[in-house]
């Protein structure tokens, strides 16, 4: 009997070892149940939490539409010569298109995980912009903690507010070291475009919008682009 059933437990252990449990699935919210327009999804996710690895400059996104898009409206609203914070900085794509499109300005590029900082440090020193970018290993939760008041002329979060863990602790951080009048510029990838690129939850503009609004911030205007970018632009509320 034990010889019989020797070749069905055989055929279920290389069966358990080609087909692996599928994922757990944990129920995110995409926000405060305050905000307008709520909708709760499901995410395959890791339990421990979204984690993007960093984008490399080699990336074949580096040169898309998509990209040139986000660059363009960057350029746009940033003025020479400006003191530039680039809030959780990835790969540093920002900081270089920031200190590449307007000459003199002074960026500080900023993330919690000392892997992306090392590769913004190298990517803009191959481009020949290393003196123009500081990097630091930072929170974004703790830009108070880590910056004097009143230092920046403009703060930008390009795809990376998905990622902060206390989204209106950061802003109300990024309002307190921006100069009265102090432009914030983000960016966020739509759930549906996001979705190709990672399992991670996402915001509507709405949203984006509400949390800008209850940290400070005045006179924003948002922009939906095709294949699915959210950009925002606002400035620091007086007071």
């Amino acid at each position: 009997c034990l010889k019989k059933s020797e070749p069905i437990l055989r055929r279920t252990l290389i069966d358990r070892l080609r087909f692996p449990p599928a994922p757990r699935l944990r129920r995110i919210h995409s926000g405060s149940a305050l905000l307008p327009k709520l909708t709760t999804r499901l995410y395959l996710q890791p339990r421990s939490g979204c984690r993007t690895p960093p984008r490399a400059s080699s990336s074949p996104m580096k040169t898309s539409a998509v990209d040139r898009s986000i660059e363009l409206f960057l350029a746009r609203n940033i003025r020479d010569g400006s003191r530039v914070l680039d809030v959780g900085c990835g790969s540093g794509w920002a900081s270089l298109a920031v200190a590449r499109r307007r000459p003199g300005c002074a960026v500080t590029a900023i993330d919690r995980d000392l892997r992306a900082v090392r590769e913004t440090e190298r990517l803009v020193r191959k481009n020949g912009y290393g003196a123009a970018v500081r990097c630091t290993v930072g929170e974004a939760e703790r830009l108070r903690e880590t910056f004097e008041r009143n230092t920046f002329e403009c703060a930008v979060a390009v795809n990376a507010f998905h990622h902060f863990r206390d989204p209106r602790r950061v802003l109300k951080g990024i309002r307190a070291v921006l100069k009265p009048r102090g432009t914030l510029l983000l960016s966020e990838f739509t759930a549906d475009y996001g979705g190709r690129h990672d399992e991670c939850p996402r915001y509507s503009a709405e949203q984006l919008r509400w949390f800008m609004t209850e940290s400070g911030f005045r006179a924003i205007t948002a922009a939906v682009q095709p294949p699915g970018i959210i950009l925002l632009r606002s400035r620091k509320k007086p007071g």
